[in-house]
């Protein structure tokens, strides 16, 4: 039991170092300009380690991006009750990410415009707006309308966030909180009370 401790968290400190060393290494360089060697090389691990933990680069990618999208978003908010405190805090604690992280994220993002990237953060966001259409409307999933809403939102929400970034200085956490609200609340209906 104690050696299976040990090893639980040398591949946690191993999936952290390479999970940095890419955070690090995309605020100076494209994804597709990084190799794995590269990022085996900067962070002292092997790759046979590295391919024993990750397939590809882009899966490290998505590993990193949903560590720091558990950092940022606090679970406890998925219990709340309220449709309208979910989607304030949420946005409240991406927005505050952004706001304290804005110089690496527009770095990454400037050198990264890359599909599967972009793809990867897509479909986060695209899950999210899915549980809050199934837990708070009573619109199903498989129609067309409810379909166009999702696709609509997903590409706003992410085009907005990513425009944010580089206009963080002309618009306050407190607008774009504002804006993010009331895209969500004109196009998600919640259920009327019966």
């Amino acid at each position: 039991m104690q050696q299976s401790k040990k090893e639980d968290l040398r591949i946690i400190r191993t999936k952290k170092l390479l999970s940095s060393t890419l955070l690090n290494m995309l605020e100076t360089q494209s994804i597709e300009d990084i190799s794995i060697v590269d990022i085996c090389q900067k962070s002292l691990i092997h790759r046979t380690t590295f391919y024993s933990h990750f397939k590809d680069k882009y899966d490290l990618f998505k590993y990193t991006f949903n560590v720091l999208k558990n950092e940022i978003i606090d679970i406890n908010l998925l219990e709340t009750k309220s449709y309208e405190n979910l989607v304030k805090n949420t946005s409240e604690c991406i927005l505050n990410y952004i706001e304290k992280n804005h110089v690496k994220i527009s770095n990454i993002l400037k050198n990264n415009h890359a599909e599967k990237i972009i793809y990867i953060v897509e479909k986060d966001i695209e899950i999210g707006i899915k549980y809050l259409v199934k837990n708070y409307t009573n619109q199903t999933l498989e129609n067309l309308e409810t379909q166009s809403i999702i696709s609509f939102l997903t590409g706003g929400i992410t085009n907005l966030l990513y425009w944010w970034t580089q206009n963080i200085d002309y618009y306050s956490k407190e607008e774009m909180i504002r804006s993010l609200e009331n895209l969500i609340f004109n196009n998600i209906k919640i259920k009327e009370d019966t």
